[in-house]
């Protein structure tokens, strides 16, 4: 009996601090640059240098400034690195990776803290693992752009979200309000993710309590879209039209009445959530059963919080197969929905903690879907136009990654790691598949000089950490308190954004609405699928743009386009041998 306590405490404290140290060493050395980070960089540039660095083409926004469709949230959230780093002669691209890579260790950090909040330490680490690997968190994480910059507010309004749902006194609303400003100005739909932790927590307020929070939300939110709606007007003329939204009588980018491409969103082989991701269809599933228990027993607070949540994702989708160009351009799964894994694997660790006599059937579920992802992570951006092709490109990376020396590095190293520790329970085994695939991953897209280089440091940081030198109690509350930092930072610079741009609006009648490439890239995209909805999708497109003078033929044979056409088609070809085409 005492041997199996210690075999217990071996596993709960020590296979901890290997996989923590392993990971984020690893993590770190594969840092990459996202979709579109590029784009937002201008932004942090214009901020940082105090002019518009972007180059328009000749054209002019209806304010008389280079038309832009990104969003400044994101760039404002990198330029305080800008004004820290640049003064150092630190390229771009590693200003975005720190900033991507402390974003993303405040969400992971405020992860497990909900975890061990929620349930217990051995299931926080299991949910990490859960959440990286089987949901799209993992990928997102180390793909710096939009996505990845949003994880922190997210992290911040989920620890908040477990303390409220245990009623906990210590609920923090500047560090709530300022969370949702944040997620806002990233991007305005992201901002339902916030409403259960508003809603719910406001109502369990009382007196002088939820007045204070009314008035810190309300102000926070406030700032949020007077700073949204006056970028609105610097791109479209109006503070209330969205750059991404554009169209006539017969075509809308946006078109909300009538969001066509939800199931394509959910469930194409192009991009679709579920097919990458099945266990984020599990989770919201489970949740959505949780919720109805919870009514029966008359649980408001968690029925809160469980309805309001459903109706966040809801909206995330059908905002998402509302939009024209549905299928976007290469994305792990589709990049609006991202954070339908927090919830999803927030429920599943749940499910897992309460299953008791269905537990192993539950593990082996929930290691099948994880592994199922696990494959798509390895193959990065899922653009499959057929289902054949989805499959195809499956098994050939299967093929791959078997064969790869990373894969045995780490199956050897857990192999010995079991002479010393071994897995009493179904979740423990699970924890410990979950740690190698996770390992796995970020082994093969690493780089080994950064790795190595910072092996020493951060093991003496993670066995700190894990073995109670530094409580996990402290860094959480700098970061609650980090959040409304962040945000006065944030205004302050899109004051400096505003006094660089006001002196150059001149309203000018010869304004472009729309941008041409993009549209035409996406109606490339949408023609090659051998679908009836893609073919409306792709002859809408054709005579919008032929109706605002675009020659769509010419437009699709300049050679910019042919080429993004033709490494498209390569990709696919790729694909099918079983070869990685993205780092």
């Amino acid at each position: 009996m005492t041997m199996e306590k210690s075999d217990q405490a071996t596993f709960s404290r020590v296979f901890p601090a290997v996989v923590f140290a392993f990971a984020i060493l690893c993590f770190l050395g594969s840092l990459q640059e996202g979709v579109d980070s590029l784009y937002y960089q201008y932004w942090a540039n214009t901020t940082y240098e105090g002019r518009i660095l972007w180059d328009s083409g000749g054209y002019v926004s209806p304010t008389g400034i280079p038309p832009y469709q990104w969003s400044s949230g994101p760039g404002l959230l990198l330029a305080p690195f800008y004004f820290a780093l640049f003064p150092f002669h630190f390229d771009p691209i590693w200003v975005v990776a720190i900033a991507g890579a402390f974003y993303t260790a405040c969400f992971w950090t405020l992860f497990y803290a909900s975890l061990r909040e929620a349930f217990d330490d051995k299931l926080a680490l299991l949910g990490v693992l859960i959440a990286f690997v089987a949901t799209p968190l993992g990928y997102y994480s180390r793909s710096i752009s939009s996505e990845s910059l949003s994880l922190f507010p997210a992290g911040i309004l989920l620890y908040q979200t477990v303390l409220i749902w245990k009623r906990k006194e210590n609920v923090n609303w500047w560090a709530i309000g300022s969370a949702t400003y944040l997620l806002l100005i990233i991007r305005p739909y992201l901002g339902v993710y916030a409403w259960p932790v508003l809603l719910v927590g406001w109502f369990q307020e009382s007196g002088a309590g939820r007045l204070r929070s009314l008035a810190i939300s309300t102000v926070f939110i406030g700032v949020a879209l007077l700073q949204i709606g006056t970028a609105n007007y610097w791109i479209t003329g109006n503070p209330w039209r969205s750059p991404y939204s554009y169209g006539d009588d017969e075509f809308r980018s946006l078109d909300f009445a009538h969001p066509r491409y939800i199931d394509n969103v959910l469930f194409d082989s192009l991009h679709g959530e579920i097919p990458i991701h099945p266990l984020v269809g599990i989770g919201l599933v489970a949740l959505f059963i949780w919720t109805i228990q919870q009514a029966r027993q008359k649980q408001w607070s968690s029925v809160g919080l469980g309805a309001l949540s459903l109706i966040a994702v809801a909206i995330n989708v059908w905002f998402q197969g509302s939009y024209y160009w549905w299928c976007s351009t290469y994305g792990f799964g589709l990049r609006g929905l991202y954070l339908m894994g927090i919830p999803a694997s927030i429920v599943v660790v749940g499910m897992l903690h309460h299953a008791q006599k269905w537990q192993v059937l539950a593990s082996v579920v929930v290691g099948v879907c994880s592994g199922w992802s696990f494959l798509a992570m390895m193959q990065g951006p899922a653009d499959y136009l057929t289902w054949h092709d989805f499959l195809a490109g499956y098994w050939g990376q299967t093929v791959d990654i078997v064969l790869s020396y990373q894969l045995a590095v780490v199956a050897v190293s857990f192999g010995l790691a079991f002479f010393c520790i071994w897995p009493k329970s179904s979740t423990e085994w699970l924890t410990v598949v979950l740690a190698g695939l996770t390992l796995a991953y970020l082994l093969i897209r690493g780089y080994a000089g950064i790795r190595w280089a910072l092996l020493l440091p951060i093991l003496a940081v993670v066995a700190g950490f894990v073995y109670g030198k530094l409580r996990l109690s402290q860094p959480v509350w700098v970061l609650q308190h980090l959040a409304p930092v962040v945000a006065l930072l944030v205004i302050l610079l899109f004051g400096r954004l505003t006094s660089v741009i006001h002196p150059l609006l001149k309203p000018t009648p010869d304004a472009i609405s729309f941008q041409t490439n993009d549209i035409v890239g996406a109606w490339i995209l949408i023609s090659q699928q051998d679908r009836d909805d893609s073919q409306e999708a792709a002859k809408r497109l054709a005579a919008y743009l032929e109706r605002n003078g675009v020659d769509v033929e010419q437009e699709k044979s300049s050679q910019r386009l042919r080429e993004q056409s033709f490494t498209y088609e390569q990709i696919r070809e790729q694909r099918r041998k079983g070869t990685r085409s993205f780092p």
